[in-house]
């Protein structure tokens, strides 16, 4: 049988009407390509920028040794100086910003009865104390001794400090001292240092508005610098990180980093996992580089404009499809079976593709909705929050008086000194309290209450602090057991840790149910509610704030069914009712009274992902199995004659039975997603029963009761997908 093919007036219709949809979808395709684009050019544009701020600030502290130990070499080596002049010289020069500097002389140059003589004048536990290193070790057996006199100084390999346990970062010159013939000669050394720790430091306050985290690469590829120490400590390199990830083209770059070469690089980050930006530049007139190292799933983007974006592609490509069929469709001249089955397995498949794909970006870029609350980012954030929310204020007058602060080093970046100290005021005036959480088991014991176990701990203020009752509180909780574990003074800080074991109720939605995200906030409360007292993340006491790095997040932590995305803290303004009796009263009655409504609660956020593999399995196999029976009915409709009603009421009763057995994890009452599917298949039994009466009562609708249901069968799937689509966009865009 020859087949014939002929355009007709609606060909050209379906053809403009594909034409136009592919169009579309190429244009939004490329609207979608160039919004991401943009946001991440504009996104690497200020990494980029931040990372080279990064490196021109952190020079000032690293290069300022090189001036300070030129000056005091140039000094003893002028002239003859005793010890005790020695010692007030480098008392004199050193500065508040560095952590150390010293002399250490050849044996027996000062004095003829004394072997050594090595002054360092160094920071310590916040005190500037005073060693010398002859009485720890023989320090002319050091590579940075004798060598580093030969060579003619300069920055050396990080090594540890006895006197000050911790590993520094030297700049080394030697000192040289006039003959009697005339001829200069080295007599010993001057070397200034920076701590490990001290330049952690200033990353940390230099760049507390930032998000990201940053290393300090030497020339051997091992860190300087790092927010986990024990890389540090352990001179584990870059290479070795490269080769535990299995990321071989991070061999390269690591290479051209400790050559000083300024790189770009992509990879999947070595703590989060996540996909990550690494810059570097390097450290001028030092053998070191800065990294930075930026979360791409971190981009300041509202998931949501980026999910929409991607969908309206695929909507206009899968209108493409389905014009396109019609008009092969209507190009054929005789009515052939045949091209009814295609173009409904077409359509279906075009249907099917445009829900998995909605499935897609759904899951791929998940909207967690919390109520109003602010996200704890970076230092620098929480202090311009807390600064705004927490002051206390007396019709529109803020009663606490504003602080100003005089900076020693007019190279310190004042805007992020101001910042830090004006935390630290908060501390002292014993209005914030540093709080800290970390969990290591969360579970859910029914669908909107949760078990936590875990840590807190408290740090307090001796002697400001004094008044205010130790101690945690979870409002959400129906059931607490806090432990204390430990409580230690250092000074006058005091820090309690305890152990917490809870049940914690949280108010969850199911409306997207598989591809439902949860918030599980959990609120701390102190247990002192007289004055405003705030408490405050103690950020210092994790490596990372990075939400994808899971702060105070124990790595084995596992909740069944779910994947842990991110976690990190926050704040959230409750309208309480009441002032739990915190008021005062006077002879004319209640003068004054704490409105705890106006004082921001911490939370820690928890922010899960159901994994949709099991879900899929479970939930979506019953309905997909009862919408082939239905067809398989509908195909044999015809020699069933009235029996197909006894297979509508098989089928009708096994849709109820699964559909209980889908709503016992459900504890709302409202129709969530998945669940819309079972009132699909309702409807669609209810219309093949209604046909099947209709059509034995002689009551005939001719275009779909024509050839025995043959169009019914035809149009089963693509209605059915097609419904479900639309299902789909309501649910998920």
């Amino acid at each position: 049988m020859k087949i014939k093919f002929k355009m007709q007036r609606l060909s050209y219709i379906w053809l403009a009407c594909a034409l136009i949809s592919l169009m579309f979808s190429i244009y939004l395709g490329y609207r979608f390509i160039s919004i991401q684009h943009n946001l991440q050019y504009q996104a690497k544009t200020n990494a980029r920028q931040t990372t080279d701020k990064a490196a021109r600030e952190l020079n000032r502290f690293i290069t300022m040794l090189k001036p300070i130990a030129h000056e005091v070499a140039e000094k003893i080596g002028s002239s003859r100086m005793s010890k005790e002049e020695i010692i007030q010289l480098i008392k004199d020069k050193k500065p508040d910003d560095i952590t150390g500097l010293g002399v250490a002389f050849i044996p027996y140059f000062m004095d003829p009865e004394t072997e050594f003589f090595a002054p360092y004048y160094f920071e310590s536990d916040g005190k500037q104390k005073l060693s010398d290193l002859s009485t720890s070790y023989d320090y002319t057996t050091r590579d940075w001794f004798y060598p580093t006199m030969k060579s003619g100084g300069g920055f050396v390999d990080p090594y540890y400090g006895k006197a000050t346990n911790t590993i520094l970062a030297d700049y080394i010159i030697p000192i040289y001292h006039t003959n009697n013939q005339g001829k200069k000669e080295p007599i010993g050394i001057v070397y200034a240092n920076q701590s490990v720790e001290h330049l952690n430091h200033i990353l940390d306050t230099l760049f507390l508005d930032h998000s990201g985290y940053w290393a300090i690469l030497t020339k051997k590829g091992t860190f300087l610098a790092h927010p986990q120490e024990q890389l540090i400590h352990k001179q584990i390199t870059i290479f070795d990180i490269a080769k535990k990830i299995g990321n071989f083209a991070l061999v390269n770059a690591a290479q051209k980093i400790i050559e000083q070469k300024p790189i770009f690089f992509e990879y999947n980050n070595e703590i989060t996992g996540s996909p990550s930006w690494l810059f570097s530049e390097p450290l001028t007139d030092t053998p070191w580089s800065i990294m930075g190292i930026f979360d791409k799933n971190e981009l300041n983007i509202d998931p949501q404009v980026l999910r929409h974006n991607f969908i309206n592609p695929s909507l206009a490509a899968a209108l493409f499809l389905i014009f396109f069929t019609f008009f092969i469709f209507s190009l054929f001249t005789k009515d052939y079976p045949a091209r009814w089955w295609v173009a409904s397995i077409v359509i279906s498949l075009a249907l099917i593709g445009q829900m998995i794909w909605v499935w897609y970006a759904s899951y791929t870029y998940p909207e967690f909705h919390q109520k109003k609350s602010y996200v704890v980012k970076n230092k620098g954030d929480l202090y311009d929050y807390l600064k705004k929310e927490t002051t206390p204020i007396r019709y529109g007058i803020k009663t606490e008086d504003t602080i100003t602060f005089k900076h020693k080093d007019s190279k310190r970046d004042a805007p992020a000194r101001d910042k830090e100290e004006a935390l630290l005021h908060g501390y002292k005036n014993a209005r914030y309290i540093p709080t800290g959480i970390f969990i290591n088991s969360i579970q859910f014991i029914t669908s909107n209450q949760i078990k936590m176990n875990g840590y807190v701990w408290q740090r307090f203020i001796k002697g400001i602090q004094d008044h205010i009752p130790r101690g945690i509180t979870f409002p959400q909780s129906s059931d607490t057991s806090l432990t204390e574990l430990s409580r230690i003074t250092e000074k006058n800080i005091e820090t309690i840790v305890w152990e917490v074991h809870a049940k914690l109720n949280q108010v969850l939605h199911f409306k997207k149910y598989p591809f439902d995200t949860k918030a599980l906030q959990i609120q701390l409360w102190n247990r002192y509610t007289k004055k405003s007292v705030v408490l405050v993340p103690d950020l210092s006491a994790y490596q990372l704030i990075n939400p994808r790095s899971l702060p105070g997040i124990d790595d084995d932590t596992y909740i069944p069914g779910w994947d842990i995305v991110s976690s990190n803290f926050g704040y959230k303004k409750v309208n309480y009712s009441s002032n739990f009796g915190a008021y005062s009263v006077g002879q004319f009655g209640v003068y004054t009274s704490t409105d705890k409504s106006g004082i921001p609660e911490l939370f820690f956020d928890v922010f899960i992902r159901r994994n949709l593999i099991d879900t899929l399995i479970s939930d979506l196999l019953p309905i997909a199995v009862i919408a082939v029976l239905l067809f398989v009915i509908l195909l044999t409709s015809a020699e069933q004659k009235l029996m197909v009603i006894g297979s509508l009421a098989s089928v009708f009763f096994a849709t109820i039975f699964a559909q209980i057995r889908f709503r016992s994890k459900i504890p709302e009452a409202q129709v969530v997603y998945f669940e819309s599917f079972f009132f699909l298949m309702y409807a669609m039994i209810l219309v093949i029963l209604i046909l099947t009466i209709l059509k034995y009562m002689k009551f005939t609708i001719p275009l779909l009761q024509r050839r025995d249901n043959f169009f019914m069968k035809i149009l089963y799937w693509p209605v059915l997908f097609g419904s479900l689509a639309c299902i789909t966009l309501f649910y998920l865009y």
